[in-house]
């Protein structure tokens, strides 16, 4: 009356890591097709035939780093932490972007006045 079955153990054990894994590859595919898809709308304005403005390219750019995280994230838990190490890197390479992209990028010369022979 209260022995179980230990086929049905190990299966319902087995069966929840799997789905939680396979549902993670499911998330992976979606945020790889968004950060394709904001990348293929970055570029397609970069074409020349559209104006953008400076707000545009960060929150695009922001959002195929997001969408990179993601990715990273669902990666581990369908590989069981295999690629730690991706979580670093994408956090080095995405604040080399938002240097490049964002708006703090520090100054190299601090003077206030800058005469016009040094700047031609």
């Amino acid at each position: 009356m209260f022995s179980t079955d230990s086929r049905t153990a190990d299966t319902h054990d087995t069966a929840a890591p799997l789905k939680e894994r396979f549902t993670a590859f499911r998330h992976l595919l979606d945020h790889n097709n968004a950060a394709l898809a904001a990348m293929a709308d970055l570029g397609e304005k970069l074409s020349g035939d559209y104006l953008f403005d400076r707000h545009y390219v960060e929150t695009k750019t922001q959002e195929v780093i997001e969408q990179v995280k993601a990715m990273i994230d669902n990666l581990n838990i369908v590989c069981k932490n295999r690629y730690q190490s991706l979580t670093d890197r994408h956090a080095e390479i995405s604040s080399c972007i938002a240097r490049i992209v964002g708006r703090d990028r520090p100054i190299s010369d601090e003077r206030l006045v800058i005469p016009l022979s040094e700047i031609t």
